[in-house]
């Protein structure tokens, strides 16, 4: 018997019949490969009532994005079904008997056999590549520097898995141990605010109840009192989040990485991004070579410093 995927579409507004038909027909090669496929669940990104005075909107485009940045992506949260006091949902993959989430955007087309070929390579983490859809054309891969910050993965090795500190959710098989073991390891606090923090329990120090009603700054140091969870309280578990100005993927991969699950970007799988027109590896090759010497000068990490730092 196959892997059970769940298929899980975040739509963009990017979203035609033409792209659907694409990815049906390619979800068919991989259902005759052997793959069984357990749900296929499509919904926009949302915004939870208790995260919004939280989230920051940065700079939204005036495309068909605008807007994208002042929404956390609820709905990716939902699809895996699980609250903050970890039981799962009804309608959740988690709740179901499904191996992967297999995460795909609406305006990302992978080749032929992608989910056979993900499935195949025995990661629980990992994801194609594709490519920012405007100058520079970077992949949607990042490195994670000493300062916290992230930066593409530029001139990657071609036709091979490459260890990333952050990958993009576009084309992105994840296997449901990923997310029990955040389940596991991380516990969910209320802020101030009313928003949602996941804390890993390795950083709980003291769990009294804070005198401290309000958020404070004193000698530098931002104080924000974090407040347990009410047992009966039934949001969602926040794996994905946008808010401070960081995007899902990110917010996902570190909580991740801490648990121990190294995210891989497989360089054989390219896929074409849709924007106004599709973009993709030519795209890319093109602006990384108008680049190069500036690269050089900034001494940007490359995967063989990756491989020295990750192992």
């Amino acid at each position: 018997m196959g892997a059970k995927v769940a298929i899980c579409i975040a739509t963009t507004g990017a979203s035609s019949m033409n792209w659907m038909s694409r990815i049906m027909g390619k979800l068919l090669l991989d259902q005759q490969l052997g793959i069984e496929f357990t749900h296929i669940h499509q919904a926009s990104s949302a915004v939870p009532d208790h995260s919004k005075n939280n989230i920051i909107a940065a700079n939204a485009s005036p495309n068909i994005e605008k807007g994208r940045n002042e929404r956390t992506d609820e709905n990716r949260n939902i699809i895996v079904g699980a609250n903050i006091n970890k039981r799962y949902s009804k309608d959740g993959v988690l709740r179901s008997d499904a191996d992967y989430i297999m995460w795909l955007d609406d305006d990302t087309v992978p080749p032929n056999r992608f989910v056979t070929h993900l499935v195949n390579l025995g990661r629980p983490f990992v994801g194609g590549i594709y490519f920012l859809g405007q100058y520079p054309f970077t992949p949607l891969a990042y490195y994670r520097n000493e300062d916290g910050l992230y930066q593409a993965l530029y001139d990657y090795p071609k036709g091979t898995l490459v260890p990333c500190d952050s990958i993009g959710m576009g084309c992105t098989l994840i296997h449901r141990s990923v997310y029990e073991a955040i389940l596991d390891n991380y516990e969910v606090f209320q802020r101030s605010n009313g928003s949602l923090v996941p804390v890993h329990k390795d950083d709980i120090q003291n769990r009294r109840t804070p005198n401290q009603k309000k958020s404070y700054v004193k000698n530098g140091y931002f104080h924000d009192p974090l407040w347990e969870i009410d047992p009966d309280d039934n949001r969602t578990f926040p794996f994905y989040g946008m808010e401070y100005g960081r995007t899902e993927d990110h917010y996902f991969c570190e909580m991740a990485v801490r648990c121990g699950f190294q995210p891989y970007v497989d360089t054989n799988v390219e896929c074409e991004h849709l924007k106004l027109y599709g973009f993709g590896k030519a795209h890319y090759v093109e602006a990384l070579e108008g680049r190069r010497e500036e690269l050089d000068r900034a001494g940007e990490i490359t995967p063989a410093d990756l491989g020295r730092r990750i192992g």
